[in-house]
């Protein structure tokens, strides 16, 4: 008998474990919610809601998200795959603001 596979993975969530807004842009760690299966890969993508395009890296999910340098809000949307080639639903993260202006002060007085 042969079993077919057409149930995906389910990630139950992913949480950035910084505040926003945050002046940090590399690093953040992350959690993530419970996982239905053994998958064989996953797709990482900020500010991209879809899965086309996604460069599929094999192993498990990192616990650490490097965010691009730039200044702005950021969603990072997760996906796993399984073994058959099941792709899970998106997970995204709640967005996060990365503010790298510093602060001017427009006068002084003394």
């Amino acid at each position: 008998a042969v079993t077919v596979d057409t149930t995906p993975p389910v990630l139950a969530s992913a949480t950035p474990g910084i505040a926003s807004p945050t002046s940090q842009t590399a690093n953040w760690p992350i959690t993530f919610g419970a996982i239905s299966e053994t998958y064989a890969s996953y797709c990482i993508r900020e500010n991209q809601t879809d899965v086309n395009g996604c460069a599929w890296v094999s192993g498990t999910l990192p616990v650490l998200y490097t965010a691009s340098a730039s200044a702005g809000a950021k969603v990072v949307s997760y996906w796993i795959q399984d073994l058959a080639g099941n792709i899970s639903a998106r997970v995204d993260t709640p967005s996060i603001t990365v503010d790298t202006t510093a602060p001017t002060l427009a006068s002084l007085t003394i």
